[in-house]
């Protein structure tokens, strides 16, 4: 439909909707724009949701609500480790906020990468080492033929008891 085509853009994170799009020709690059109020909304959600798990704030809800006035020892975040799957432009800017409040992070991708002050793991071969010391998991990754399935029973069995998921991505 669009003969003279060169190039498509995408300003949102994910894509698949690109890719599996059969009237979109192969041959036609696509590319992702890293936009900063995309990433700093998205570094804003995974605070925002890594805090609420890690400050016990859905059980302190649940106790208001039935009026329980229970303390709940406060975790401590130093050594608290949050692990990012995915360590694109989103991944960095999160991993980088999550270090400025004060937890550990590791990440893990397909591939290999360093980023200061993060505990960088990639492969198959490492994912369960990976998600084996981090008390909250932020998933960012893409839905790719490579990342589908990825979380399944063997993932969540390698993670620690009483961790938790917060899954952002599509993958």
């Amino acid at each position: 439909r669009y003969p003279n085509l060169k190039l498509i853009s995408s300003l949102g994170a994910g894509v698949e909707h690109l890719v599996t799009d059969t009237e979109i020709p192969a041959h036609i690059p696509l590319v992702r724009v890293v936009e900063d109020r995309l990433t700093g909304g998205m570094t804003e959600y995974i605070v925002l949701h890594v805090l609420r798990r890690h400050r016990w704030l859905d059980e302190i809800e649940a106790n208001q609500r039935a009026s329980i006035w229970e303390w709940l020892p406060p975790r401590d975040t130093p050594s608290t480790t949050v692990g990012i799957l995915g360590l694109g432009a989103l991944g960095v800017a999160a991993a980088q906020a999550l270090r400025a409040v004060g937890f550990k992070v590791a990440g893990w991708s397909r591939t290999p990468k360093q980023i200061d002050g993060v505990e960088c793991f990639h492969g198959p071969d490492q994912l369960k080492s990976f998600l084996g010391r981090c008390a909250h998991v932020v998933c960012l990754l893409p839905l790719t033929p490579e990342t589908t399935g990825l979380l399944n029973k063997e993932a969540f069995a390698a993670m620690p008891r009483g961790s938790h998921l917060i899954n952002a991505g599509r993958g």
